[in-house]
């Protein structure tokens, strides 16, 4: 633990027996085993500044992450601002590739039955995803969006409030290599148009309502067609959630 004599002092310190099983530690104890550094926190601070390569090649591992680690660790590119700085200019992993959506679904290959999402909106209505659940919806909408041609770097728009439902529709987007962009229901029309429009979504989701401040609001006028053709987007998927509203809207 890093300390300075004009800092206050820490709101909470593990225990000795917490600190030992911590994923830092087993990170420190590994190293150790290698060769590549002394035991404690500082020093391996000091190493990771010393070796930033190595270091992080060594997170790569240690973490599992699941992809191609390919080329030179780091490189350094142009200066961003006057003179270069290479804490501040070097590309990390440029040839490197990985999915965000398989590294973070991967965790339910082990703990499917585990909680993944745990859901409540302002009426009190609830929702709970497991790892397996989640993993085959995305699976669902992953396939729909291969139907009607997303891929690598298409962009796929979400006009939608926070829910399992737009965790799912990014998810399947991530995990075909598109670029996922998204904005709260509660934005007018014209702001929508404004953001979207500029990067044109082969898809728009769309939500049937939503709530916010203990009250509920039809979304009918933002989804109108005009709305969707002036943001370009050829696919205007709209899903009904029938929990975001009241029964009247």
């Amino acid at each position: 633990m890093l300390t300075h004599p004009n800092l206050n002092p820490p709101m909470w310190i593990p225990d000795a027996n917490k600190a030992s099983k911590s994923l830092l530690q087993q990170f420190i104890n590994q190293l150790d085993l290698e060769g590549s550094t002394p035991i404690d926190y500082q020093k391996l601070h000091q190493w990771s500044l010393d070796n930033a390569e190595q270091f992080w090649e060594r997170v790569w591992d240690f973490c599992g992450v699941i992809g191609s680690k390919q080329g030179p660790i780091a490189t350094l590119g142009d200066a961003a601002w006057g003179a270069l700085v290479p804490a501040r200019d070097t590309i990390w992993f440029l040839k490197s590739r990985l999915n965000y959506a398989e590294n973070l679904l991967a965790y339910g290959d082990k703990n499917g039955e585990s909680l993944a999402i745990i859901f409540q909106n302002e009426q009190g209505c609830t929702a709970q995803l497991s790892w397996r659940e989640l993993q085959d919806q995305v699976s669902q909408m992953q396939q729909w969006l291969i139907e009607v041609n997303v891929g690598e770097g298409d962009v796929v728009a979400g006009y939608l409030p926070h829910s399992p439902h737009a965790v799912i529709a990014m998810l399947a987007a991530t995990s075909l290599g598109a670029i996922w962009t998204s904005t709260s229901p509660d934005f007018g029309a014209e702001s929508v148009i404004e953001r979207f429009g500029q990067v044109k979504p082969k898809v728009l989701f769309g939500v049937d309502g939503y709530q916010f401040g203990g009250k509920s609001f039809s979304m009918n006028e933002k989804n109108q067609p005009s709305v969707t053709r002036s943001i370009r987007s050829p696919i205007f998927a709209r899903l009904a959630i029938s929990i975001w509203v009241n029964r009247n809207l």
